[in-house]
């Protein structure tokens, strides 16, 4: 949106009544007796005061500068957010790419342990980010995204070895056996997620290249269903090392009188992706028909 639309954003609450007069310039009505100029760009906006005095609107015009400096903040706090993802996972797909090729693939856990779970738990900022209104997100599908996520590189790779290494050949091409494994996972996240915070990153500074719109809006077709069969195979993999281990449960007796089962956890957690795989794909499908459709002329 345009500077104007940031002063009428924020001081609607306060007093509709104002007016446009250009795309820099508001002016509120002659019961406030102010004038103000919206001075700098998206990345600097500063309110200055016009010829008029300040009067009666001095409570409202303070919250219309904190609310722009808040504005300011909170794009550059996400500009640096989604930039150090896209260099953090940028390094989990090259660190994971190279081990494949030079050591192999039962290698690629070790190598990529610590950037994985930082990349991947930094994620649940923006769980946070749409609770605060930080980001315009919907709260509950960000959060079962998320913790999807976490649940695979906590719940599984991290107390269960065996599923690190674990691999189902699919197809042989040229002698490579491709199949379901950590390098699929890797591979199917990581360029997902350097393309996701690309798209938000270039949002931010208010265009978008074509490209990356594209690939946000393409990927995903090949690589959600990848990432989401390799999360389950890689999780069926462990499974038996949860139990056994009782990693992460509570059993009975305990002072506390509750038991607690993870992998019973586990079964009912990845259970959810029955109903939710299906629904978040169409989502993703319809909106790349909204984004990527060829406009309509506009009629003379």
């Amino acid at each position: 949106c345009n500077q104007a639309n940031l002063i009428s954003l924020s001081y609607k609450q306060a007093d509709p009544s104002y007016t446009v007069d250009s795309d820099t310039r508001v002016t509120f009505p002659e019961s406030t007796g102010a004038d103000w100029a919206v001075v700098g760009g998206m990345d600097n906006p500063r309110v200055a005061l016009g010829h008029r005095p300040l009067l009666a609107a001095s409570d409202a015009s303070i919250r219309v500068i904190a609310d722009i400096e808040k504005m300011g903040l909170a794009k550059n706090y996400l500009l640096a957010y989604n930039a150090a993802l896209i260099f953090g996972w940028a390094f989990v797909l090259t660190v994971a790419a190279k081990v494949c090729v030079t050591i192999g693939p039962e290698h690629v856990y070790q190598n990529v342990e610590v950037p994985l779970l930082v990349a991947q738990t930094a994620a649940v900022m923006e769980v946070i980010h749409a609770i605060f209104g930080i980001a315009r997100s919907p709260v509950m599908v960000t959060a079962m995204q998320v913790s999807s996520r976490l649940m695979v590189v906590w719940g599984v790779l991290y107390i269960a070895p065996p599923s690190r290494a674990a691999f189902l050949p699919l197809a042989n091409v040229n002698g490579v056996d491709l199949g379901l494994g950590l390098p699929s996972l890797l591979f199917a996240w990581g360029i997902t997620e350097v393309v996701r915070y690309s798209f938000y990153f270039f949002k931010l500074l208010g265009a978008v290249p074509h490209a990356v719109t594209w690939m946000r809006y393409t990927f995903f077709i090949v690589l959600y269903p990848l990432g989401v069969a390799s999360e389950l195979f890689l999780t069926y993999s462990g499974f038996p090392t949860l139990v056994s281990t009782g990693a992460l449960s509570y059993p009975m007796p305990n002072p506390y009188n509750i038991s607690i089962h993870f992998p019973s956890i586990v079964i009912m957690f990845f259970l959810g992706y029955v109903p939710g795989f299906p629904m978040l794909y169409m989502y993703m499908v319809n909106q790349r028909k909204k984004v990527l459709a060829p406009k309509k002329a506009k009629k003379a």
